[in-house]
């Protein structure tokens, strides 16, 4: 394939991405607010779920553009199951709370962490959308 049908490619795929990482910072800064609610954490991670299955599941020729739209969605799956975590030890107070303060979600893993994965993939994809 030549690079001409590349950048082709590139310019008729990056919308979709585009719209899709926008979906997220949507859902997530609406989100922000919620952070000590399970309930809303747990359709949170729901969202993050699908879209990260829908990130994953793009057919993208251009080999960078796909492995930072892979890692992208890789890392929302990641954070989808951090914020399930999360939940859980909300629901179960009876349980330990000193792994979830500062909204730790296992043994000193807080959230940020987590969410600092995903804002570098994000940034990623965004430069490789950028790019010609």
């Amino acid at each position: 394939m030549g690079l001409a049908a590349c950048r082709s490619h590139k310019a008729e795929v990056c919308p979709s991405v585009q719209a899709l990482v926008m979906e997220e910072l949507r859902m997530t800064d609406a989100f922000r607010d919620k952070i000590r609610d399970p309930h809303s954490m747990n359709r949170a991670a729901a969202r993050l779920t699908v879209l990260s299955a829908k990130l994953r599941s793009l057919a993208i020729r251009d080999a960078e553009l796909q492995r930072a739209v892979l890692l992208y969605g890789t890392h929302l799956g990641v954070l989808a199951e951090a914020y399930v975590r999360a939940a859980r030890t909300q629901e179960h107070p009876e349980q330990s709370w000193s792994e979830e303060d500062d909204g730790h979600v296992g043994p000193g893993i807080p959230l940020s962490l987590y969410e600092r994965d995903v804002n570098q993939a994000r940034s990623a994809v965004t430069r490789q959308c950028s790019s010609p």
